[in-house]
């Protein structure tokens, strides 16, 4: 029994005792001889029913056994209905006339059971109560905390209160009704909790975990650059065009859109105004004695995961910040999940984790309504516009519609597209162009860049400061506001320092680089020497196509690793601190030369530091390019046909990523630690299986089976230390995979990846035995762990395909609900058809399952926003497919049956 549940009886018992106790002092104070029992008599005895009713105990769907609070429940629930039963006996004596005594109970019979019923609920109940509310009370607020959800006071007062209630409902002083009284106040605090607790179920299905790493990764070029957007004095400058951004943070203005070249750092501007005090400060004065909301989100068109490019990510990353300062406002942003939450009691309706665009902006919409009625203020900063994956028309109108609410205000960026400057640019006067602004900026930046280095100090004291000065704004100028370029060009010019000493060799070199971007990444890779050619061309096209970024560690792995027949014979080994420092910078130096310093390490390099740990040097200092732009580049087809040229025949960048993400496998520790957290293990395995499945070609299958058999068995040797291991990978809804065989578990994680292939010549070779029906194998079809696998689930029909035709039977139940596959499909279906999201590939795996025999006359549980209970497959059917192709499956249907 649930935690609310057991409570809401607890108290359910403590109101039957404390309204029986009451009964009989009312019945003795009666005087039978004048009728007044007989005006009672039914109407207490149909009260003692239904107090009665709210006190039995209803065991748990699903329950064999009962958990010590529930034990002691159940027996007090028993206890209730003895006096019960004494109760209304001894009402039926009373009940006779004439106030004779008949053969009933008496009071004496009656207040012992009542007595004791009390005292065990104080002596034993509730101690068991208490440590399991206790410790829920804690988890609560541990995910609070991690969150950072404005319940923190909340929490803090009703356990506090909670506290208080169970010490009062154990006071001797208390009468029965006192003490019914504080039952219920505690199962109203429990609810509260629960609540809470609700909330938080809904937060963490808006969350994702790259929420935020594109912020993160955004650094200063300078510590004192770009000051001047927050200065009150730039608009009396005449060293820079007028700003007015500080003016737009303190007035009631939409929009302000901060725009720029690529590679001139508008992301780093704003980043400065969304983490500057001075931002707060001003926009606190707009609110006036409002609360300010602050929300914040980077576009990343580099993303591997699609939510950091996307419209549905935008509005989950500001919902979730928005809602985590006000959780008051979730259950109003989203009334259906709630109300079904309410209604079932269960969390699995707050799942919203594949909530639509649509959706999720009417969420948004209903807080907007909101925003007078609770005195808030919101100001948003969106950052990077033309990093959308979509047309720029899309997200125009989304940020329009997002920015266009009384009581809200939003700052944007992106590039000087024609779209953009057609939409915020023109006479709009709440804009500024960074690249127009930095000229001060830049040469601080180039002065930092070029300080410390020997070699130009003593340039600088032969060609004097002046001639130097001019050097630095002659590079300044080139730049046309772009730091990107300046840091490429200063590096290249330190690099130029081994062969001269003279200032005209540098200024030859510095007039010999392209202004253009695009130009000098070009020059970058043409310059290249033969020799490097080829490993250039691996670590570039294996950043470009990995699943996610890669840590550092992989590309030690990749180039060690240098044949198939090397990772077969590793095995499980530790590294220690100084091998972990060793190979890492190994590994930077090998980025360094062979990338041409277009990839950059996130996270620093500090590899020898004495607190560098494991999850660190095995999944940290994840490995990127050094901007957008040079992604954007190496994408054109140009680039893309130089890349493939120059590396080696034999080379093959999914087959390099899976050995290197093995090799990480190997080496991680068998902890709970290590694979539960979806940024370490988890995430090298989701890269793992994801290019394992791209190697489902014929000149790689035979690598593939290698592959995923040594992966599967390293796992295994991890699950003898981790036995949760199987559950641990799968993710939350298989709870099957705790008792599983740990084969069945790996082979149902295949085809979740779409690994059909693979797992049917497993069972085909192997002949492979499980506790598990095997048909259960099909149920991985519809499985997406949404703490690795980002995007939609896209059902593999070529994997389900391969499982029936191995003789899989879509009839038969599985797992923790008993869903045959094809009842889970229905399911699946019925819901996406209630928010128009069946697509054809849908319609197509209804098909496929028919014609291996699903039973139309099944009957299957669908949930929705509704439950509806014991609908047939037929009927769902015929609400979701094409008139044409459910006549067809009723055709065959009727075939089959025949011919049976």
């Amino acid at each position: 029994m649930d935690t609310l549940s057991s409570i809401k009886l607890a108290s359910n018992i403590s109101r039957f005792v404390g309204f029986a106790a009451g009964s009989l002092l009312t019945l003795q104070s009666l005087d039978a001889s004048n009728n007044q029992i007989r005006d009672i008599h039914t109407k207490l005895t149909t009260q003692v029913l239904e107090y009665t009713n709210e006190a039995q105990f209803q065991l748990p769907n699903g329950a064999s056994s009962l958990s010590p609070e529930d034990d002691v429940l159940f027996r007090l629930s028993q206890e209730c209905e003895s006096a019960s039963s004494a109760l209304t006996s001894y009402i039926a004596t009373l009940y006779q006339g004439d106030g004779q005594a008949g053969q009933g109970k008496s009071v004496e019979d009656i207040t012992p059971i009542l007595q004791s019923i009390r005292e065990s609920l104080e002596t034993k109940y509730l101690p068991l109560a208490v440590s399991s509310i206790g410790q829920t009370v804690l988890e609560i607020g541990a995910k609070n905390n991690r969150l950072k959800a404005n319940r923190t006071e909340d929490i803090s007062h009703l356990a506090a209160d909670l506290n208080m209630l169970f010490q009062e409902s154990t006071s001797p002083a208390l009468t029965d009704t006192q003490n019914s009284r504080a039952w219920a106040h505690i199962a109203l605090n429990i609810k509260k909790i629960l609540d809470y607790a609700a909330e938080q179920v809904l937060l963490g299905s808006l969350q994702f975990w790259t929420m935020n790493t594109r912020q993160e990764q955004i650094s200063k070029e300078h510590e004192n650059t770009f000051e001047w957007i927050l200065s009150d004095q730039n608009s009396k400058s005449t060293s820079r065009p007028t700003v007015n951004f500080v003016e737009w943070l303190s007035k009631d203005e939409h929009l302000y859109w901060i725009s720029g070249k690529p590679g001139s750092g508008k992301s780093t501007v704003m980043k400065h105004v969304v983490e500057s005090p001075k931002t707060l400060e001003k926009l606190n004065a707009w609110a006036g004695g409002d609360t300010l909301v602050t929300a914040s989100f980077y576009f990343w068109s580099s993303a591997k995961d699609p939510l950091q490019k996307s419209d549905t990510g935008l509005l989950r990353s500001i919902l979730f910040q928005v809602l985590r300062q006000c959780p008051g406002l979730i259950a109003q942003a989203f009334p259906e999940q709630w109300q079904e939450y309410q209604l079932h009691g269960s969390q699995r309706f707050l799942n919203i984790t594949d909530s639509t665009t649509s959706e999720l902006l009417s969420a948004y919409r209903i807080i907007a309504r909101l925003l007078s009625s609770v005195n808030a203020k919101f100001c948003f900063f969106i950052d990077g516009l033309d990093e959308y994956d979509g047309q720029p028309a899309d997200i125009i109108e989304l940020v329009e519609a997002i920015s266009h609410t009384p009581n809200l205000k939003a700052c944007i960026s992106s590039r000087q597209w024609k779209e953009f400057e057609a939409s915020f640019g023109g006479s709009n006067p709440w804009k500024l162009y960074v690249h127009q602004l930095t000229q001060v900026d830049m040469e601080l930046y180039a002065n930092d860049l070029l300080s410390g280095n020997e070699k130009l100090e003593r340039i600088q004291q032969l060609d004097g400061k002046e001639c130097f000065d001019v050097f630095v704004k002659c590079i300044v100028d080139n730049a046309q506001g772009v730091f990107l370029w300046v840091f490429l060009v200063i590096r290249a010019l330190i690099d130029e320092l081994i062969d001269t000493d003279r200032l005209i060799d540098l200024q030859q070199k510095l007039d010999s680089i392209p202004t253009n971007l695009e130009n000098y990444f070009e020059k970058i890779l043409l310059d290249t020497d033969e020799a490097a050619w080829a490993q250039t061309a691996h670590i570039l096209q294996t950043t470009l196509l990995s699943a996610e970024k890669l840590p550092l560690m992989a590309y030690w792995f990749m180039e060690e690793l240098s044949t198939s027949r090397a990772i077969m014979a590793t095995e499980l080994r530790r590294l220690s601190r100084d091998v972990a420092s060793e190979r890492l910078e190994e590994a930077a130096k090998l980025l360094n030369t062979y990338s041409k310093g277009l990839l950059k390490i996130n996270n620093g390099i500090q590899f020898l530091s004495p607190a560098l740990n494991e999850q660190e040097w095995l999944y940290g200092f994840r490995v990127d390019f050094l901007h957008r732009t040079v992604a954007d580049f190496l994408q054109t087809a140009q680039m893309q046909q130089l890349l493939k040229k120059r590396s080696s025949t034999t080379f093959d960048a999914d087959l390099s990523i899976c050995k290197a993400c093995l090799a990480i496998i190997q080496i991680t520790p068998a902890s709970n630690d290590m694979f539960a957290e979806s940024s370490r293990a988890l995430s090298i395995l989701h890269i793992f299986w994801t290019h394992a499945k791209l190697l489902d070609r014929a000149s790689t299958r035979d690598l593939q089976i290698s592959l995923l058999d040594k992966m599967i068995s390293t796992l295994k040797q991890h699950s003898n230390k981790l036995v949760q291991l199987p559950m641990v990978i799968l993710g939350a809804g298989n709870y099957w995979a705790y008792d599983s065989d740990f084969e069945f578990a790996m082979l149902f994680h295949c085809v979740s990846y779409g690994l059909g292939e693979y797992v049917q010549s497993r069972l085909e070779e192997e002949r492979l035995e499980f506790s598990m029906p095997i048909s259960g194998l099909l149920s991985g079809c519809l499985s997406f762990d949404p703490r690795v696998r980002t995007g939609k689930l896209t059902l593999s029909l070529e994997t389900l395909r391969a499982l029936l035709q191995r003789g899989l039977n879509p009839n038969v139940p599985f797992g923790d609900r008993s869903f045959s596959w094809w009842q889970s499909l229905l399911t699946t279906m019925y819901s996406r058809h209630l928010r128009g999201l069946v697509t054809q590939n849908d319609f197509d795996a209804i098909e496929l399952s028919s014609q291996y025999g699903a039973d139309l006359q099944a009957m299957v549980e669908v949930f929705s926003r509704s439950r509806v209970d014991g609908m047939q497959a037929a009927d769902i059917l015929d609400k979701i497919l094409p008139k044409e192709q459910f006549l067809a499956l009723r055709v065959r249907e009727e075939h089959r049956t025949h011919v049976i």
